[in-house]
């Protein structure tokens, strides 16, 4: 059974689910540490984030945090769609919080590929796409709730 009926209007489980308090600080609780640890990153600049360029990095993965609400006030989303929000921020606040504390300088998914001729090797290191935002934020236009 899927979450949209018959007339294309949302399922009422998600909407119950944003209408809650809990949701609603969580959420809330998702942006505050997202902006706290772009301000530790960027105003005390610690060792693990240098050559990150977490300035350039900011105004995109801080984006998750407020477009969602501005999509849903232009369209007058009722209620707030506190769930989208929390789910489409995490994930930038995951790979901020893996930069500041130095996990991805341990860990790295490396291919590493040597040429013969040279001895030379070269790796590739995964990073997060903006694709995926962009690709978060028309699924959140085009399939949030209708008036």
């Amino acid at each position: 059974m899927s979450a949209v009926g018959a007339d294309g209007a949302g399922g009422a489980r998600v909407l119950d689910v944003d209408r809650h308090p809990a949701t609603r600080w969580i959420n809330y609780g998702v942006k505050a540490a997202l902006f706290v640890s772009f301000a530790v990153a960027i105003g005390l600049a610690p060792d693990s984030v240098e050559g990150k360029a977490m300035g350039f990095q900011a105004p995109l993965f801080l984006a998750s945090a407020v477009l969602v609400p501005i999509i849903a006030r232009m369209r007058g989303w009722s209620p707030h769609p506190h769930t989208a929000e929390a789910l489409l921020a995490a994930p930038f606040l995951v790979d901020t919080l893996g930069n500041l504390s130095g996990i991805y300088d341990d860990f790295r998914r490396r291919t590493t590929s040597s040429t013969p001729s040279t001895g030379s090797s070269s790796s590739v290191h995964s990073t997060p796409s903006t694709g995926g935002l962009l690709g978060s934020i028309i699924g959140v236009i085009w399939l949030g709730p209708r008036r």
